[in-house]
């Protein structure tokens, strides 16, 4: 933050909750909640900075589930617990595994612009948290859930064509995002 910037009552939530509890959860919510293809998601803005640990981001659940899975996982964080790229965590969703996977750094001006506010840039890094369909299998998998599969953008893509369903990248495209 440079010298004489004010803060608005967002920012100060944010540097609050990070002292308090050692990150902040954003959330964002659909844009057309009655739209079955207009995801929200939630990211942490903290964890970096305190832990030494990737912020955690889940799309696709409800704002509310989201809320409390990212806390869940701050606080298994602070507890030691590290969430690696590329495995799978037993006990953070009752019966079933969540997978990790690094963001691109292409992603975070489209996905997670408070996390640049805080972190003044890309200097940060990110990992997405997947939740498995019923049949306990994840996005990239074989036989995943169709009804399911843009719920959760694979951010470890860069290439839009394969990372984003065809209605969010066309609603990232009117918005000029893209």
């Amino acid at each position: 933050m440079s010298e004489g910037e004010e803060l608005d009552e967002g920012d100060l939530r944010v540097r609050s909750d990070i002292e308090r509890y050692g990150w902040h959860v954003a959330l964002v919510p659909p844009e057309q909640p009655e739209d079955p293809h207009s995801i929200g998601w939630g990211f942490t803005i903290g964890l970096v900075e305190r832990f030494r640990h990737p912020e955690m981001a889940i799309f696709g659940m409800d704002l509310r589930a989201t809320h409390q899975l990212l806390n869940r996982t701050g606080v298994a964080i602070r507890k030691g617990w590290r969430f690696e790229p590329g495995g799978t965590y037993p006990g953070l969703l009752e019966k079933y595994e969540c997978a990790v996977r690094s963001i691109e750094p292409r992603w975070y001006s489209i996905f997670f612009g408070n996390a640049q506010w805080h972190y003044r840039g890309d200097a940060f890094s990110m990992v997405q948290l997947y939740w498995p369909d019923e049949g306990r299998r994840f996005p990239w998998q074989e036989g995943f859930a169709s009804e399911w599969r843009w719920d959760q953008p694979l951010l470890y893509l860069a290439d839009e064509g394969a990372a984003l369903s065809p209605a969010l990248r066309d609603v990232l495209q009117r918005e000029g995002a893209l």
